[in-house]
């Protein structure tokens, strides 16, 4: 039975990004042509073109735009009662490491995040490091904690969550620079360690490893 035809310019959109993703993990944007993009993806330059006219801009802005989704999914699900989570601390660490778990296995995702550290070369209007909305969405969290007495008290949720947010860029970012992500869980592990013993309050003890999810929700896949 043939595949219908936007089913097959869905598939074929997604190869491209895929192998953008596997181009742009490697290489910079500059040094990535669309040529290797064509082999890459293995579609043909009209195809490529048909879904994104300005080239290798778009693709790459298309990327930022689904890692962006990706992590504001998985920060949303973490902002919202968690049945099973016993704190908003614990919401907040078990969001922190679905976060590291989607740079560690997603090439979409270190893509995305590699681009953002050239936005203010190629992308300015779209990538910005952090979205205020991230700092805003993680104090809601802190807040929260105040309530139910998880967050050591004292901490001013607002400083707290802009101290997180830039710490969790540089732990993401030294990986990145320094072995390509290859210690990203690490990293990650560390931060959380560090906020069970200075922000969690006495006593607090951060969720298992385990209970992170293993991916973002579908809606935020390559579509």
């Amino acid at each position: 039975m043939p595949v219908p035809k936007q089913e097959r310019a869905l598939a074929t959109r997604a190869l491209i990004l895929q192998a953008g993703a596997r181009l742009f993990v490697r290489k910079h944007y500059d040094g990535v042509r669309i040529a290797e993009l064509l082999a890459e993806a293995n579609v043909t330059q009209g195809a490529f073109y048909f879904h994104f006219p300005r080239g290798k801009k778009d693709v790459a802005e298309a990327l930022i735009t689904l890692q962006e989704q990706r992590f504001t999914a998985l920060r949303d699900a973490a902002t919202r009662p968690q049945e099973g989570t016993s704190d908003a601390l614990s919401a907040l660490v078990t969001f922190l490491r679905a976060l590291i778990g989607e740079i560690d296995r997603d090439p979409v995702v270190r893509a995305g995040l590699r681009l953002v550290l050239q936005a203010s070369e190629h992308f300015p209007e779209t990538a910005h490091l952090p979205h205020p909305s991230w700092i805003e969405a993680i104090e809601v969290g802190l807040r929260n904690a105040e309530l139910d007495g998880s967050l050591r008290p004292g901490l001013d949720p607002s400083v707290t969550a802009q101290s997180l947010v830039f710490m969790f860029i540089g732990a993401q970012t030294s990986s990145f620079v320094n072995d390509s992500w290859h210690t990203v869980t690490a990293h990650g592990e560390t931060l959380v360690s560090f906020v069970a013993t200075t922000i969690g309050a006495d006593g607090y003890v951060a969720p298992d490893h385990n209970d992170a999810p293993e991916s973002a929700p579908d809606a935020a896949k390559v579509p």
